[in-house]
């Protein structure tokens, strides 16, 4: 008897598990809809959608010094608004705005022992966790104490391997999406149809204690080194000059291949692993914030160097099975399988990688991401 209800009960776990996940993947369809819903919302208020990366910007100040926010907050703070979060909204901008030690502004970084007022702005406002920015299948959505807050929503920045304005060197600004470094764009630039392009979609934690190549990050070493971060705004990708030479290991299928046959990933001589992957939900450096539609879903993520603002391939990732939620500018959900045909096998690489208009190279995947590359397909 007890043998029989051992079994049953191990033919029943799987189901129950597999009736648990599709409750929390549904949940993070739900939520990815708010966020849809939000941005329409926000787009009706202020005729654009935010700009990924933005912020106060205080003339005469370093904002290089210490660490903080300044010139670098998400799109989502925009949003909060719009998801019954104003309160918060006015805390960070009261952050941006008002808060100096001295000559330097601090904003919210400042050590979580501070008991003044930079303290207080750290603890009220960059540890806090959104609940609708958060998915239940992540196992590693609740940072440990004095850690920043957490996200699983990411903006998508298109077919283009750079963060939006000024990276990565040759490319110039990113002509293919809708949320962009400083730029802020309406629906109206969103050419290829509402039904037909991403607007955002999931990004996996990344707990620190593994390489599972779905959120750690490939930094630097051979893989695709020799593309710099910096470059001149608008900067034409042919002109001649100052501009490097981006390595020609720098492709998509080089860093499709780094994945292991067990999640693992296979870091490269000279690389390093970056554990930065979903930790930070108030930053809209493109590692925080945002992904891109060169690699499929769930591929390795790879930058060209050790910073948060370098160019290179930036998937969106999840814990459910085979693939990823997005949420396109209609507002409907779709669930994108990582088999989606993509540039996962192109072999193109450098300054080929800097589309700047027309159909995407990177298939189905890639035309689903950009919004104006007068593309026929149409996700499944």
């Amino acid at each position: 008897m007890i043998a029989i209800i051992g079994l049953l009960i191990a033919l029943l776990l799987p189901a129950i598990q597999a009736a648990r996940e599709a409750a929390r993947r549904a949940e993070c369809s739900s939520k990815l809809r708010q966020l849809a819903i939000a941005l329409h919302n926000y787009h009706d208020a202020f005729e654009s959608f935010p700009s990924s990366q933005s912020g106060i910007d205080s003339p005469g100040i370093d904002w290089t010094a210490g660490q903080h926010e300044r010139k670098r907050v998400s799109g989502f703070v925009g949003l909060l608004p719009f998801i019954e979060m104003q309160a918060l909204y006015d805390a960070i901008y009261d952050a941006q705005l008002h808060y100096k030690n001295g000559s330097t502004w601090e904003g919210f970084r400042t050590p979580a022992t501070d008991s003044g007022t930079a303290g207080q702005y750290f603890q009220g406002v960059y540890n806090i966790n959104i609940s609708t920015l958060l998915c239940p299948s992540d196992p590693n959505f609740e940072p440990p104490l004095g850690y920043q807050g957490r996200n699983n929503y990411v903006f998508c920045q298109g077919d283009f391997p750079g963060r939006g304005d000024t990276h990565p060197n040759g490319c110039g600004s990113n002509p293919r999406a809708a949320f962009v470094t400083w730029k802020w764009f309406n629906i109206a630039s969103v050419t290829d149809g509402t039904s037909n392009s991403i607007a955002l979609s999931e990004r996996c934690i990344d707990p620190g204690n593994g390489n599972k190549y779905a959120y750690a990050i490939i930094q630097g070493g051979n893989i695709i080194s020799g593309w710099g971060a910096g470059g001149t705004s608008n900067a034409n990708p042919s002109a001649s000059g100052a501009q490097p030479t981006p390595t020609g290991n720098f492709k998509p299928s080089t860093c499709f291949n780094l994945r292991g046959s067990k999640g693992n990933l296979i870091v490269p001589s000279g690389a390093s692993v970056g554990h930065r992957s979903g930790r930070r939900w108030l930053s809209g450096e493109p590692i925080y914030g945002c992904f891109n539609t060169m690699t499929p879903p769930n591929s390795p993520i790879c930058i060209s160097g050790t910073g948060t603002s370098d160019a290179g391939f930036i998937p969106p990732s999840s814990y459910h099975s085979g693939g990823v939620n997005a949420s396109l500018f209609d507002g409907s959900v779709k669930f994108i399988a990582e088999s989606i045909n993509s540039g996962a096998g192109t072999t193109t690489d450098g300054l080929g990688l800097c589309i700047r208009a027309g159909q995407s190279n990177f298939g189905i995947w890639g035309a689903a991401g950009s919004i104006n590359g007068e593309e026929a397909a149409q996700l499944p």
